[in-house]
């Protein structure tokens, strides 16, 4: 048996209000994502 190390980056962030497009926090949360994006990519 060998022993193998599995690296896997994740990063999961839910919100009602994305989900209804509401209120200021949706801007917030739809620019941070675009943010991580192009940090990730």
């Amino acid at each position: 048996m060998t022993d193998k190390t599995v690296s896997v980056d994740l990063l999961f962030e839910t919100s009602w209000e994305v989900c209804n497009k509401i209120g200021g926090i949706y801007t917030v949360l739809s620019t941070k994502a675009k943010t991580l994006q192009t940090l990730y990519k």
